[in-house]
């Protein structure tokens, strides 16, 4: 079986997340800072949108809205249409994951070590759960828990609807990795058994 391609499109940076496809459309995010939109047959750019820093995760995408964080501290909320901007929230520092809509509820985390539940609408916050590391990977959203990985060693499952602790919650002995940072993007550099790493001990890559 042979294989062809179809189309390539071309961005100004690497690009360190999977593309999100939907309805028709393609949208990628990567280290220039720029969210695309592409058609799905042609690869065409159909608009883009510059944030203020490096974008690290997937684009989260509903039928009229595109959320995405970036290193600039800011999640932002943009038109599926033509990029144009909803709203914006800021976050205090980096935020490094794809952000969960639920039933009308914006989920992400940030390094800054909390989770934020906002309304996906108008970006109003609903409630801020805080843990004592970096939250650097994407909640689990299941009926009216959010379960939340910390880099301070512990999972958390949070009542949906107020953002505050569930019964049960528990920590575990070594610290939570994303399925992204098991391994270093760049080198290869196992680092499931490497506590706390803020940048690869192989390359110096850096993991934040």
């Amino acid at each position: 079986m042979s294989l062809s391609l179809d189309w390539q499109q071309k961005t100004g940076a690497r690009i360190r997340a999977p593309p999100t496809a939907d309805r028709g459309m393609i949208f990628v995010a990567g280290d220039d800072n720029f969210v695309y939109a592409l058609d799905r047959d042609t690869g065409n750019v159909e608009w883009e949108f510059e944030t203020n820093d490096m974008i690290r995760h997937s684009p989260a995408v509903t039928v009229d809205t595109v959320y995405v964080g970036s290193d600039d501290e800011t999640l932002y909320a943009l038109a599926r249409s033509d990029g144009s901007v909803r709203w914006t929230f800021s976050a205090d520092r980096r935020i490094t994951c794809t952000p969960v809509i639920d039933d009308g509820t914006v989920f992400f985390g940030s390094t800054d070590g909390h989770m934020y539940a906002l309304d996906a609408s108008d970006g109003s916050e609903e409630w801020v759960f805080e843990t004592k590391g970096r939250v650097r990977s994407a909640p689990t959203v299941a009926g009216n828990t959010v379960y939340i990985s910390s880099g301070d060693h512990h999972v958390y499952a949070v009542q949906r609807p107020t953002g505050t602790p569930a019964p049960q919650s528990s920590g575990t002995s070594t610290r939570v990795f994303s399925p992204t940072q098991d391994y270093c993007p760049m080198c290869g550099q196992d680092l499931q058994q490497v506590a706390s790493p803020d940048f690869c001990p192989g390359c110096g890559y850096d993991l934040e």
